[in-house]
């Protein structure tokens, strides 16, 4: 039963996560297209990896300092999956449930954001709109993409959990070597 606090600490951690993701989420669709669609969204992203790596700190510290490579990448991605299935939970049912006018606009606002793009880029005006007509037919919100978002999403979310586990993983000292005060039992023992 002591290790039990321990194992759950990725998936409080998870759950917080979680919140602060859907309520940056929500506070960004209330603000508007501009704000959900900008930068912003990278404050609640690193809040999250923060508190992936604050879960993974607190999981060494309650082994006494100590937590092998393995233990410290399932904490930091169980907190991670935890935040991407609700993230795209939460997204799925704002695009298509909550206000779906909204998904509309974003996907306005990402058409356009990508002309510019394609514009600077020196792009013709046909192989913009072709692209553009590819894109709109991608952004739509459906089962299967908010699925494939969900594996990529997973995909990335264990990569940052492989450098969360290589950061914070700390190997406990090896009983069996011997330090340089302590005598070699071979050494002292009767031979005989």
């Amino acid at each position: 039963m002591a290790n039990r606090p321990s194992s759950n600490t990725g998936m409080i951690f998870g759950a917080i996560a979680a919140l602060v993701s859907v309520l940056s989420n929500y506070l960004l669709y209330r603000a508007g297209v501009y704000y959900f669609m900008s930068t912003y969204q990278w404050i609640g992203f690193a809040v999250i990896v923060l508190l992936a790596v604050a879960a993974t700190l607190l999981k060494r510290r309650r082994q006494g300092g100590y937590l092998e490579f393995r233990d410290a990448l399932r904490s930091a991605f169980v907190v991670l999956v935890i935040v991407a299935v609700v993230n795209v939970l939460f997204q799925y049912l704002l695009f298509k449930v909550i206000d779906p006018a909204f998904d509309q606009q974003v996907q306005q606002e990402r058409a356009s954001q990508y002309i510019q793009m394609m514009k600077r880029s020196g792009a013709s005006a046909e192989k913009i709109q072709e692209q553009t007509a590819t894109l709109k037919e991608k952004s739509k919100v459906s089962i299967g993409g908010s699925l494939v978002g969900l594996g990529t999403t997973l995909i990335i979310y264990f990569f940052i959990s492989l450098i969360i586990a290589f950061a914070v993983k700390r190997k406990a000292p090896d009983d069996r070597r011997m330090t340089p005060d302590s005598p070699d039992e071979s050494l002292t023992a009767n031979p005989n």
